[in-house]
């Protein structure tokens, strides 16, 4: 706009010269207009990254009870899925025990629990019901579970033992099935890892 302006030095340009620098001092007023609009949103952002970032206070007690209560009654309905093999309580000794086996017996005591682990597989693989399966099991925890304190996010283990009535009591079906655990008690499916504290 300067250029167009220093052009205009004839006097037939009185006029268009005129109209160029008013023009002119409006656009260098709005160019003052935005430096200070600029300057002052620089001081606010500055302002804000000294401002010490809030901690995430995380999930609430109650919020971590309600995950854990779903974690336990999830593993409750796996427990009950698979009790009519003896997974459940191979599953209890691999969690109890760390130590990696390479000794699983006979051929045909392999072949047996492979075809064991095939059946299981096919029977957790299947969905149907299981949201209906855990929030029923989730509604039984919620019924009879304690904690230890009230920040407590992980109910005792005796607080979930299976009492007389509970669907999860039941003779126990197959050659080796074993009675259905207190899942959080011999933490069956390591489930202690995944509960949050």
């Amino acid at each position: 706009m300067n250029t167009a302006y220093a052009r205009l030095t004839k006097f037939w340009h009185y006029f268009k010269r005129r109209s160029v620098g008013q023009a002119r001092d409006a656009a260098r007023a709005a160019a003052r207009k935005a430096d200070i609009a600029m300057d002052a949103a620089r001081a606010v952002a500055t302002e804000l990254e000294q401002e010490p970032t809030p901690e995430f206070p995380g999930l609430s007690v109650e919020a971590r009870r309600v995950i854990n209560m779903t974690a336990i009654a999830y593993a409750e309905v796996l427990c009950l899925r698979v009790s009519k093999t003896s997974l459940v309580a191979r599953a209890r000794e691999a969690t109890a025990h760390r130590e990696i086996t390479d000794e699983y017996g006979t051929r045909a005591e392999c072949e047996a629990l492979m075809a064991e682990i095939e059946r299981a597989s096919q029977v957790i693989s299947v969905r149907n019901n299981i949201a209906q399966e855990v929030n029923a099991r989730g509604e039984r925890l919620k019924k009879i579970v304690r904690y230890r304190n009230s920040s407590d996010t992980v109910p005792t283990p005796e607080s979930i033992a299976i009492v007389e009535g509970d669907v999860l009591v039941k003779p126990a079906t197959g050659s080796t099935a074993a009675k259905l655990p207190n899942v959080l008690g011999e933490d069956t499916w390591d489930l202690f890892r995944v509960l949050l504290r």
